[in-house]
């Protein structure tokens, strides 16, 4: 990896520590966040997923839109940043521990690939 890359790691992964304080205080279900990127075709290949416990807890969450305003949230972390990261809303993503365990035996990058590819 890169100096710049790494910068950009360290920025993003403090970004998404705040959502993620931010979310858990304020979003019911949510249980953590994280992201998956090929530095070499970045931004293109971010993807950021906000974890839930439940799929029903997503849906609950997905049912009074409090997804879009988790998504707000990651989009103004990372445009706060010195070197804001821009990213397309395909690329923030909501997911659940209970759909990942069930479709992939609880394998995060798995299920996540394709992101490290594009």
């Amino acid at each position: 990896m890169k100096k710049t890359d790494r910068k950009t790691e360290r920025a993003l992964t403090a970004a998404l520590i705040r959502v993620c304080d931010s979310a858990l205080k304020a979003i019911p279900g949510f249980v953590w966040i994280t992201h998956f990127v090929n530095h070499s075709k970045f931004p293109g290949s971010l993807v950021i997923v906000s974890v839930f416990g439940t799929d029903e807890e997503l849906r609950d969450v997905c049912g009074i839109q409090l997804d879009l305003k988790l998504s707000t949230l990651i989009q103004q972390e990372l445009n706060a940043l010195d070197a804001p990261i821009k990213v397309k809303a395909h690329q923030i993503r909501c997911d659940t521990e209970e759909a990942c365990e069930r479709d992939n035996e609880g394998n995060w990058q798995e299920r996540y690939r394709y992101s490290q590819l594009h």
